[in-house]
């Protein structure tokens, strides 16, 4: 597993997924924001920043759970002892004009505010997309996904604006026992623009589209391992993996099948951010309805 480090004080942001494999970044001399959840000291086995993050995973305090942690009170860039305030609530970074060495805030990214990518349909159907959290989604315009959103196999939720509020709620949920969210299908208005409802799906291994085409339906499956990187908001992207054409019940070319094999590699080098590398690939074969069917 890859380690948090810290080097140098930066407002760059690292992604990073701890032992419990809880997505967070973090940044090097900067505050976390929220409020005081409690304060780990030294004294309860703080060895390094980096003990924080269990701290944060596994504390809660009445109704509120740890939404992020500030290493302080220790030592430069976090390697000896310190203290691990915990935060509930926060979304944000903070302390960033005054930065200090004695400092490492880490928030979890499922609490952190970004806004919500703009994928369009019939654009991105049959397309692999990357969300604004870093998580890969194979898209069907028009098409349901298996699975039913009750308390065993997903959860109901509203999208105020569009099927893109759909890929924050399924980067976030999580079912103890079963896992995390492992699709969705958007319901409402043609082509997912407008307001309507996001049936978060955990089906393992994962759901598969239906076959029946509505145009008031968009339909995603998250695929395995697509926590490859963290972009910031703008670098959200399509990638040009098509699946075949669209299936309709007009006269133009129908696919029999199609299937797609979709390779991720970053890397970077230097001091600032530390040494890395990742490569990540998928493959998905997606057998459309026959023109009997539609």
């Amino acid at each position: 597993m890859a380690t948090a480090t810290c080097t140098t004080t930066g407002t760059q942001i690292y992604a990073f997924v701890d032992a419990a494999s809880t997505v967070y970044q973090y940044m090097c001399g900067g505050g976390a924001g929220g409020a005081a959840l409690t304060n780990i000291p030294s004294a309860s086995g703080i060895r390094s920043w980096q003990d924080c993050f269990d701290w944060c995973d596994n504390t809660t305090v009445g109704v509120n759970g740890c939404s992020g942690f500030l290493y302080n009170a220790g030592v430069a860039y976090g390697n000896g002892p310190g203290q691990c305030a915990l935060k509930y609530g926060g979304n944000s970074f903070a302390s960033t004009v005054t930065l200090s060495s004695t400092r490492v805030a880490g928030l979890k990214s499922r609490n952190i505010v970004r806004p919500a990518p703009t994928f369009a349909c019939p654009a991105v159907h049959s397309q692999t997309v990357v969300d604004n959290y870093g998580q890969q989604y194979l898209m069907a315009c028009g098409y349901d996904t298996t699975g039913n959103s009750n308390t065993n196999q997903g959860q109901l939720v509203q999208a105020a604006n569009n099927f893109n509020d759909c890929f924050a709620f399924c980067d976030t949920y999580n079912v103890t026992g079963q896992g995390n969210c492992t699709g969705w299908q958007y319901s409402g208005k043609p082509d997912g623009a407008g307001s309507g409802n996001c049936y978060l799906k955990v089906v393992q291994p994962a759901p598969k589209f239906n076959t029946v085409y509505n145009q008031n339906y968009v339909g995603a499956i998250r695929l395995a391992g697509s926590i490859a990187s963290t972009p910031s908001p703008s670098s959200a992207m399509a990638t040009t993996t098509d699946l075949g054409s669209v299936p309709t019940n007009t006269d133009a070319a129908y696919p029999s099948s199609a299937s797609v094999s979709s390779s991720i590699s970053s890397s970077s080098s230097g001091a600032n951010p530390p040494s890395c590398s990742s490569t990540v690939t998928v493959s998905v074969t997606w057998t459309p309805p026959s023109r009997a069917e539609l």
